[in-house]
């Protein structure tokens, strides 16, 4: 699993301590850097296909057991966005939405936003058309974000990655593992509100990371 152990894997949050002007990166496979010009995060894609496929398909991070499991299939992500895809916890989310209800949903959950006219028709046609699978598409997205929308992605993804190594005590992971359906709704809410629709107000690192403690404790437990 290796964003959570190996003492030459760091996480996302140790980038948040480094000076402004380091010219070194996380050794991690969603590495992020600064934008010194923008003042933002922007993505630096190395992904971690894992954590996408637990944002993008279920709007939550991970569990620790979850994430485990999932890792060993990090160099065949297709297999990853295949089996989430199929999911019961994806399905029950689809379940009776059509292809242009989906691509409104990713769009949501992945960019906080609704999507553009153009690319809403382009996406849904493409999957109307069977030229691209549902499976196809959150990588399509993800991987084709620019600007404020590969900012938030990115923050969403990171801080995603933090919830799960926050979660390292027993009762913090059973909690997380056996949530009810309310305690996951506030999880995922608050997964939702990172990132920005505008790409200029991305919550400062520390500040998720100061919060998740919190919510874990207040929420989960």
């Amino acid at each position: 699993m290796p964003h959570l152990s190996g003492r030459s894997l760091q996480y996302a949050s140790d980038y948040v301590h480094l000076p402004a002007d380091a010219d070194i990166f996380p050794a991690h496979r969603y590495a992020l850097k600064i934008d010194l010009e923008r003042g933002q995060l922007t993505t630096y894609w190395q992904a971690d296909p894992v954590t996408e496929a637990y944002v993008a398909y279920l709007g939550r991070p991970g569990d620790p057991a979850g994430v485990a499991y999932w890792s060993q299939f990090a160099d065949t992500p297709s297999v990853i966005f295949e089996s989430f895809s199929q999911s019961d916890e994806y399905q029950s989310l689809v379940a009776d939405k059509t292809n242009f209800q989906i691509v409104e949903r990713l769009y949501h959950y992945l960019f906080n936003r609704a999507p553009d006219e153009g690319g809403h028709a382009y996406w849904t046609a493409q999957l109307d058309a069977g030229n691209l699978s549902i499976n196809d598409l959150v990588p399509a997205l993800m991987y084709g974000a620019t600007g404020s929308d590969s900012d938030t992605v990115a923050a969403k993804i990171w801080a995603a990655q933090d919830f799960t190594l926050a979660l390292d005590t027993e009762l913090e992971i059973q909690a997380y593992e056996h949530a009810t359906v309310e305690q996951g709704e506030q999880v995922k809410a608050w997964l939702a509100g990172i990132g920005s629709p505008d790409g200029y107000d991305l919550p400062g690192h520390d500040l998720v990371a100061a919060g998740i403690q919190p919510l874990i404790d207040q929420v989960l437990l």
